[in-house]
């Protein structure tokens, strides 16, 4: 005999969901438990919550709302149960079955919300989208129709050597597109940008505007002025002559104008290698960027 301590039930359940039942003896409670975690992750999938962030946070809520009612249950009945008596489920090569059991569980769940709406994840490794995206920033991206891809919307896509990039749209399929001094004109509309105060980062001092495109979408862009004191010259990237985006290819630029690899270098990217569109940043350094917006 040996009595069961409500507390290792309820944290049991608590971390690995469904474990607290199996430690009381309760094999099938706790499977059947464990699975139903499940359809919650195929509603995600099917609601689309988790293209905002504030569905994000209702999905994290319901499932922490879900393990607490399980692990509660695991509490009450393990009060009951005593006095206890072993049972060959209540071994530790068991328990470790039930974890991994559990992790596969969500692992196809997860995979599955992931295949239905097609959103992922991403860290951002260079400054390239500064200010709008910082170094470090956890951003979610939602699988798109390149149908529905509209200037100004920022955009992950592949290249040929199969790297994902990350860039801003700024040119669609037969829009006429010149660079002036940094600046992007589009069908002969110049971006407009407002001066919106420097900072300086990394011993380069930058110019910080306000960016609007000619179609109404506002972001933040940077442009150097100095490294370590020494004013920078104008770069050949700075200006480029007017092409006509082909069809089916579009051109990407990045936020910070002279420190991002795009469309200036390696010209203009087939719509078809588009993949997912940037909705929001999750998380960041920087915590009252959490939850910001990046495609409204």
């Amino acid at each position: 005999m040996k009595n069961r301590n409500p507390i290792i039930s309820f944290l049991l359940s608590l971390f690995f969901l469904g474990l607290g039942q199996v430690y009381n003896g309760e094999i099938m409670k706790g499977i059947l438990l464990a699975i139903l975690i499940f359809p919650i992750y195929i509603l995600i999938g099917l609601t689309g919550l988790v293209s905002s962030f504030n569905g994000m946070i209702l999905i994290c809520s319901v499932i922490i709302i879900y393990k607490l009612i399980v692990s509660i249950e695991a509490y009450r009945r393990s009060k009951s149960l005593n006095p206890y008596e072993l049972r060959p489920i209540n071994h530790i090569s068991k328990y470790m079955l039930f974890i991994l059991f559990g992790f596969a569980v969500n692992w196809i769940g997860v995979s599955a919300g992931r295949v239905i709406i097609g959103y992922e994840s991403f860290e951002i490794p260079t400054p390239s989208m500064e200010p709008t995206i910082n170094v470090g920033d956890r951003i979610m991206a939602i699988r798109i129709n390149s149908k529905n891809i509209e200037s100004g919307d920022v955009v992950t896509f592949a290249k040929e050597d199969g790297q994902k990039y990350l860039s801003r749209v700024i040119g669609l399929p037969g829009d006429s597109i010149e660079i002036i001094n940094d600046r992007a004109s589009i069908n002969g509309k110049l971006e407009e940008w407002k001066e919106n105060g420097s900072t300086t980062k990394d011993q380069i001092e930058y110019q910080k505007y306000k960016c609007k495109l000619p179609n109404g979408k506002e972001f933040g862009t940077l442009k150097m002025l100095s490294f370590n004191g020494t004013e920078i010259t104008p770069q050949e990237i700075s200006n480029k002559e007017l092409i006509i985006v082909p069809k089916d290819r579009m051109f990407v630029l990045g936020d910070n104008r002279n420190n991002s690899m795009d469309s200036r270098m390696y010209g203009t990217i087939p719509v078809q290698n588009l993949e997912k569109k940037v909705h929001y940043v999750w998380w960041s350094n920087n915590k009252l960027r959490i939850g910001e917006l990046l495609n409204e």
